[in-house]
């Protein structure tokens, strides 16, 4: 994974087959300094030891929010158990240009990242309120640019909503709009949408935003799970606490 600036959200599911469809920079080895000693045909020079190459998921490992890195939040990673799906290519869309909002609804990355890593900020550390998610994908160099170019095309392309399927569950998003999502300060771009659907007539909004720092996306998505299992209507929104400090970290 390479950049070109800077180092490139426990899922709550219920049992109510509902979706809730996410720097460490590698040092170079020193050389070894040469002999002054005349070349006779017996003096060595010692070699250059070879340069390591990133390793893009352990640099995602070292930039990803940590316990302890925002006030009033548990962070920790997702439990897969409740995971509507546990890899990329189990999740069916019925509109393939909606896929990348699936993906980044789902905490998998949109397009073709390199690596990805992903954890979720629990309010209070209790499990209740809303969710955020976060993942963060690293991106071959120019790639990140057009993943979040290709996401912004399909919040308009798929307003008019598009289900999802991954395995025995299905989730249906009746209606996809852009929300203001300025890029905070300091990184390349972004963007943001809501996403509504619907669950024993109650209506569930959903949130997602994006923000790319170098070639790096951090996705971010919210999600009130206990609104599902109440009863009650869900309004989630992505935690400015959580961004804040994701992108301190990737700075």
């Amino acid at each position: 994974m390479r950049r070109t600036t800077r180092p490139s959200s426990r899922r709550t599911r219920t049992g109510l087959a509902l979706s809730v469809l996410t720097a460490l920079s590698v040092a170079a080895l020193g050389a070894c300094a040469g002999s002054d000693a005349p070349d006779d045909g017996g003096s060595t020079r010692a070699a250059a030891p070879e340069k390591k190459a990133p390793d893009p998921a352990a640099e995602l490992k070292s930039a990803v929010l940590a316990e302890g890195d925002v006030s009033g939040f548990k962070i920790r990673k997702p439990d897969q158990e409740y995971a509507f799906a546990t890899s990329r290519d189990r999740i069916k869309v019925d509109r393939a240009e909606c896929a990348p909002l699936a993906y980044a609804m789902n905490q998998f990355a949109p397009g073709t990242a390199e690596a990805e890593v992903t954890r979720v900020a629990a309010p209070g550390g209790k499990s209740v309120g809303s969710f955020t998610y976060v993942t963060l994908a690293g991106y071959a160099d120019g790639a990140a640019k057009s993943t979040l170019a290709e996401v912004t095309k399909a919040i308009g392309t798929c307003a008019g909503g598009f289900t999802a399927k991954s395995g025995g569950s299905s989730s249906a998003y009746d209606a996809i709009a852009r929300e203001p999502g300025t890029a905070p300060s300091g990184t390349d771009g972004a963007t943001a949408f809501r996403a509504t659907t619907k669950y024993q007539g109650v209506t569930h909004t959903m949130r997602t935003r994006l923000v790319r720092h170098g070639d790096t996306l951090a996705v971010y998505f919210a999600v009130d799970g206990m609104a599902f299992t109440q009863g009650r209507p869900g309004d989630a929104e992505v935690a400015p606490a959580v961004v804040k400090a994701q992108g301190a970290k990737l700075k």
